[in-house]
């Protein structure tokens, strides 16, 4: 009998040793699929914050050469319109002075 009890109890510490490796086991398994989880994760995190950082640079990049189109356009419509300007003051200056000769013309012819 005593035998038996012996037998009964070592077969019930070695199935609470194998049920205690079976939970160690899967505690490993779950705390190693854990720690995969969470390196993707910061590696998607990376990937995510490395692609933002692409964006923003592509738009800044995008936005300062619109600037600079836009500053070229208004500088050559700038020189445009100055040589208009200095154009339309020749002009006048020549029609003033066509005038002028006109009179003195007029006036010779009326003397």
């Amino acid at each position: 009998m005593q035998e038996s009890i012996k037998t009964e109890d070592r077969n019930r510490q070695e199935g609470q040793a194998a049920l205690m490796l079976k939970y160690k086991k899967k505690t490993e398994d779950l705390r190693r699929e854990m720690e995969e989880k969470e390196a993707e994760g910061r590696q998607t995190m990376d990937k995510i914050e490395q692609e933002t950082r692409d964006m923003e640079r592509r738009y800044k990049e995008e936005i300062m050469h619109k600037m600079e189109v836009h500053k070229e356009s208004l500088e050559a419509k700038a020189r445009d319109q100055e040589e208009k300007r200095e154009a339309d003051m020749q002009r006048y200056e020549e029609l003033k002075q066509q005038k002028e000769n006109d009179l003195h013309k007029f006036e010779y012819l009326m003397s």
